[in-house]
């Protein structure tokens, strides 16, 4: 596989597996990954070893991030990682929090919306981002996007710019209406070239906050059981993941939170002792 190295610090730019971005410990590729198997987590940390330093972050969005590799590698590393099924998705960075789908709590599954606002096919500035916030235990409030889809009972509230405290309310709307909503902000950044908070947009009142969530410790799931991690200051031995790869082998997924996280999903209750 080709890569290509960004500069470090190039205003705009961020590390991905086709073109990670140089760093003080070599260079880093970010994988924005909303699940991961349990054999794929202990393949990425293999391949971080073999490739990399070993050194496997959780970023604060919820993004796997691998350091520590070189311009001489970062090619076989990305083959790696392909050789293991592991496809970080493309168009715009994209998130549905990591118990979408999952979560009895939530007010509306987000995927469907995620994927078809992912699906858009302009081009967007490097660092624009979209939430598609369902609710439920784990709501990505302090997570900034430049474009937010939040699920309420009167429908989908579309927001841009910022955290859900400073987002400005575009208008509420049923799934469909949203949808092609979403997809026109995301048309006018791309044809300004320009992030959200650089619009001038007529906004309505401002986005209630709720009470944060944290990602780590038991969840009641719609099927099975989730159980969150963090990783401390959102770094991991390659070593350490594979342990937990080994612990989490009775899990569904492996899904990175927001919070520098990891959660387990579709564990049964036996998986779940602690003794186990």
């Amino acid at each position: 596989m080709s890569v290509t190295v960004s500069a470090p610090g190039r205003r705009g730019a961020c590390p991905t597996l086709a073109a990670p971005m140089a760093s003080g410990d070599g260079l880093i590729a970010r994988l924005a990954l909303p699940e991961l198997t349990p054999a794929g987590l202990a393949g990425l940390a293999a391949a971080a070893t073999r490739w990399g330093n070993g050194v496997v972050e959780i970023t604060a969005r919820g993004s796997v991030q691998v350091r520590g590799l070189r311009p001489e590698t970062a090619g076989p590393f990305a083959e790696a990682v392909a050789a293991l099924g592991i496809e970080p998705p493309e168009g715009p960075p994209m998130l549905t929090g990591p118990l979408a789908g999952l979560d009895p709590g939530e007010i509306a599954d987000p995927r469907p919306l995620g994927a078809a606002l992912r699906a858009f096919d302009g081009v967007l500035l490097p660092k624009v981002s979209v939430i598609v916030d369902g609710g439920g235990a784990l709501h990505l409030d302090a997570v900034p996007a430049d474009l937010r889809l939040r699920a309420t009972p009167e429908g989908w509230i579309v927001a841009a710019g910022g955290t859900a405290a400073a987002a400005r309310i575009l208008g509420c709307y049923p799934a469909d209406p949203a949808l092609a909503a979403g997809l026109a902000l995301l048309a006018r950044l791309s044809a300004r070239r320009l992030r959200a908070r650089d619009l001038a947009l007529a906004a309505t009142s401002a986005l209630p906050v709720r009470a944060p969530g944290c990602p780590v410790g038991r969840f009641a799931l719609a099927s099975g059981i989730g159980r969150g991690v963090a990783l401390a200051f959102g770094q991991a031995e390659a070593t350490a993941l594979a342990a937990l790869a080994v612990a989490a082998k009775g899990a569904v997924a492996l899904r990175p939170a927001p919070g520098r996280a990891l959660i387990a999903v579709g564990l049964t209750e036996a998986a779940d002792r602690p003794d186990r």
